[in-house]
């Protein structure tokens, strides 16, 4: 009989974040790996790691400084690495699996690819919903989707949705780790480049998904770092075409969602850049629908270092 697969899973928590604890009981819940689930965690009260504690076996790890989402799941990474993980799954803490399989079969699938270095599930969440039922065939990924078609199930993509991706050992025994210096946003660039030099391919998984149950909500900071970050990566990696071309699309984006509205008083959007735009109808619609879901305490990870 084979033994489970060791899988470390790896959640970055900040000041308390209000979804981790539902997060954690549907890791422990998924069946036919050995899971170690690892909180790091900066800012959060002693009453709240402890109650994360108890469930299952989670392991907790704080961290006294505010460095970054790549930092803090750099710190479980090399847990996993020093356990000799047949794989690590870096997860939000907002995000859920639909069944109690999504992880093993994510594990199997990797497996079977020997060119894997990331397993993607698809990522859910009620916004893409919304708009494939419109019509609109919008990759979670942002300026990924403009590399590569990221919205193919089972087709090789650029870069996973930084929400959940699972790095197989054959990544991890090469030193994978996540660039600290972008602190939060567009780890998917930097994951796909990382798998690109190590010669393995990110993979979408045809069938599996991941449900992510909010967004990082748009504002001038955000917007600072996914400019500053994009544009980072592709420079260290030597695409300076696409980082112009991302600038260009990043400025019109602030240009028909940001200067028009506050000048006009109302929404303005050409047609072809409809789908990146989401209007107060579609929004309202996807709330009632769903529910608003959107916890004030994952704000806080878009504090400037």
């Amino acid at each position: 009989m084979n033994e489970a697969p060791l899988v470390v899973a790896v959640i970055g928590t900040f000041r308390n974040s209000a979804v981790a604890a539902a997060t954690l009981e549907n890791l422990w819940g998924q069946s036919g790996v050995d899971l170690n689930a690892i909180v790091v965690d900066h800012g959060s009260s002693a009453e709240y790691l402890k109650s994360l504690e108890s469930i299952g076996q989670t392991e907790i790890v704080t961290l006294a400084d505010d460095l970054g989402y790549a930092a803090l799941n750099n710190v479980g990474i090399r847990i996993a690495i020093e356990r000799r993980a047949a794989a690590c799954l870096i997860v939000n803490p907002d995000v859920r699996f639909p069944t109690t399989s999504s992880l093993s079969e994510l594990f199997a699938f990797g497996a079977q690819n020997p060119d894997c270095g990331v397993v993607a599930p698809v990522e859910v969440n009620g916004f893409t919903q919304e708009l494939t039922r419109l019509g609109f065939d919008l990759s979670p990924q942002g300026l990924v989707s403009a590399l590569t078609d990221a919205s193919q199930r089972g087709a090789q993509i650029f870069g996973p949705s930084g929400c959940c991706f699972l790095v197989m050992s054959r990544l991890l025994e090469q030193g994978f780790q996540l660039d600290e210096r972008l602190y939060f946003n567009c780890e998917e660039l930097d994951v796909g480049f990382r798998a690109s030099r190590a010669e393995l391919k990110v993979i979408s998984h045809p069938t599996v998904e991941c449900h992510h149950f909010s967004k990082t909500p748009d504002g001038p900071l955000q917007l600072y770092y996914q400019v500053r970050n994009n544009l980072f990566i592709l420079a260290l990696n030597g695409r300076g075409g696409q980082a112009a071309a991302f600038l260009a699309r990043q400025s019109a984006r602030l240009v028909f969602k940001s200067i028009v509205p506050r000048a006009t008083g109302k929404h303005w959007m050409p047609s072809d850049l409809e789908p990146v735009y989401l209007g107060p109808a579609l929004k309202d619609a996807f709330f009632r629908r769903y529910g608003r879901i959107r916890p004030a305490s994952e704000r806080a990870l878009q504090r400037k270092p």
